[in-house]
């Protein structure tokens, strides 16, 4: 249900998300996973702090659950608080290595507006250009057939001037 959520976020249809929130709300109070869908569901209203309470209530509830770390990160990103965000998504990864979304998520909120987040955006943010490649490359091997990241290494090595 968590990704489903997510699914639900990126789609725009903050009604459903709404109601899935309220019906896992009523199915389950103690699970993460029903904090997560309700974090997506604050999230999707751009309440960036309510999703990031919500998001900690699923790791308090079960500290090893990768991604809600990364739903996290996403959100402290969104409040442009990176060193919080660096630390979810580095947490996300020592719960687990080869969560993509933690390296690198890249998504379409509007036709005009084009957002990429993950460890790697954050660092390059920040201007660590060297860990921001690293974590690119990360991304890379796990999904290599993504353009969209080879575009992101570029772009890190053209702000360096490494032609």
């Amino acid at each position: 249900m968590d990704l489903f959520s997510t699914v639900l976020f990126h789609l725009g249809r903050e009604i459903d998300l709404a109601f899935l929130a309220h019906e896992m709300v009523d199915l389950d109070w103690l699970s993460p996973q029903t904090w997560c869908v309700v974090g997506n569901s604050f999230a999707s209203q751009h309440e960036h702090d309510q999703a990031i309470a919500c998001f900690q209530r699923a790791i308090q509830l079960d500290p090893q659950f990768a991604y809600a770390y990364s739903l996290q990160g996403l959100e402290h990103t969104e409040n442009e608080e990176y060193d919080k965000a660096r630390q979810c998504f580095m947490n996300a990864l020592r719960a687990n290595r080869r969560l993509y979304h933690a390296w690198f998520l890249h998504y379409f909120p509007t036709k005009s507006l084009t957002r990429r987040y993950g460890l790697g955006s954050v660092e390059f943010k920040s201007g660590k250009n060297h860990a921001a490649i690293k974590c690119f490359k990360a991304a890379s091997n796990l999904n290599p057939s993504n353009s969209i990241i080879m575009c992101c290494i570029g772009n890190v090595i053209n702000s360096c001037h490494n032609y």
